[in-house]
């Protein structure tokens, strides 16, 4: 019954500080913008900092799956991410918490977060492909 309620505590916190680190703060602009290409060392600073105007998660997941953010619905795309990413870090100190010494806790923790995060994004950014490729056949 702790762990349930560690659990639900952990994700609340983390949702919340998503919601207003993430979510709100993207929906406030006017549109999302379209990240460049990731730049070679040669280009200047000045167009590497052009990509600074997404989140991280946002920008991974745009680049690595190449998903065209006009393509799909933004806003559900933010809450999947907030929601995912909660869900990640909530498990993680769930599952983390049941080990005994902080030397394995930490080594756990970060074998743990890399295999998590990896698989989670790696599942948005395949079903958010097959929503933009759906709303390509309808256009």
């Amino acid at each position: 019954m702790e762990e349930a309620i560690l659990f639900i505590g952990v994700f609340l916190i983390v949702f919340l500080l998503y919601y207003f680190r993430l979510v709100r703060k993207e929906l406030n602009k006017d549109k999302p913008k379209k990240p460049k290409k990731i730049l070679k060392k040669r280009k200047k600073k000045k167009e590497k900092e052009s990509n600074k105007d997404l989140p991280i998660e946002i920008e991974y997941l745009v680049v690595r799956y190449k998903i065209d953010l006009t393509k799909i619905p933004y806003k559900k795309f933010l809450y999947v991410i907030a929601l995912v990413s909660s869900f990640d870090i909530a498990l993680l100190v769930t599952i983390v918490s049941f080990i005994n010494g902080f030397i394995l806790q930490l080594l756990a923790s970060f074998v743990l977060a890399i295999v998590l995060i990896l698989v989670s994004f790696h599942l948005i950014g395949t079903y958010f492909k097959k929503v933009e490729k759906g709303k390509k056949k309808d256009v």
